[in-house]
């Protein structure tokens, strides 16, 4: 059973990691340090995030994964070690086919079982989903010699963890797309202030502003009325 102490000190580890990353203008440059923050709270050695990425086809992390974040990795897992890291493993397969919605330490890990060299003793990893709602951005693994160092407090600390780290990837994403979307439109106004000021016929000044409010509005139809000759007359 798990005493006060240690949900206190596991509210801590999460109030600490919540706090880099709400205090982060670019949150992906502080996934290395709540990632250690996490690693070293649950007194292990060594972990590492994957975030999903549509568009990366390089197999080096797996097609469809970048690896966006690592502590503490034993030499045998350098980052130019192809047996290490090259190509897809037993975590993305979990988390391709949605069976990864919850912290998971049953996963013997594919990138450890048969590596030469200096491992440090770690042979099996935990994994958590980086959710947000429906929404999974990643995984979060943290490593260790044997199951038995994760005791279900350690999972579910790893579960929460992983948690917070996917709300905030998912409003860091949610973010830019607003950012994005604003540039766009800004752009497009600014387009339309020229053209507008580049025009002297009537005519066709009205023409291509009743087109150009009908594409920004994304809109079947726009009509454009002016004051007519008489009072409370307006004509297209």
């Amino acid at each position: 059973m798990t005493s006060q102490a240690d949900l206190i000190a596991d509210l801590k580890t999460l109030g600490e990691i919540t706090q880099t990353l709400n205090q982060a203008v670019d949150v992906y440059s502080t996934l290395n340090e709540s990632l250690a923050t996490l690693v070293e709270l649950m007194a292990l050695d060594t972990g590492w995030i994957f975030l999903k990425e549509e568009i990366a086809v390089d197999p080096w992390w797996g097609t469809g994964y970048v690896l966006a974040a690592h502590y503490n990795l034993p030499p045998a897992m350098n980052l130019e070690n192809p047996d290490a890291w090259k190509g897809g493993c037993d975590c993305q397969g979990f988390c391709n086919r949605g069976k990864l919605t919850e912290a998971y330490n049953e996963v013997n890990c594919s990138r450890l079982g048969d590596l030469e060299g200096e491992r440090r003793g770690l042979l099996v990893h935990a994994s958590a989903p980086l959710r947000s709602g429906p929404r999974v951005s990643g995984i979060l693994n943290v490593a260790a010699p044997a199951w038995d160092d994760f005791s279900p407090r350690a999972l579910a600390l790893l579960q929460n963890a992983g948690t917070q780290i996917g709300i905030t990837l998912e409003r860091a994403y949610l973010f830019d797309l607003l950012k994005e979307r604003r540039t766009h439109e800004q752009a497009a106004l600014l387009d339309l202030s020229n053209q507008l000021l580049s025009r002297t016929d009537l005519n066709d000044l009205m023409d291509y502003l009743v087109g150009q409010i009908r594409s920004l509005l994304r809109v079947d139809a726009v009509a454009l009325l002016l004051p007519g000759k008489y009072l409370n007359q307006l004509d297209f």
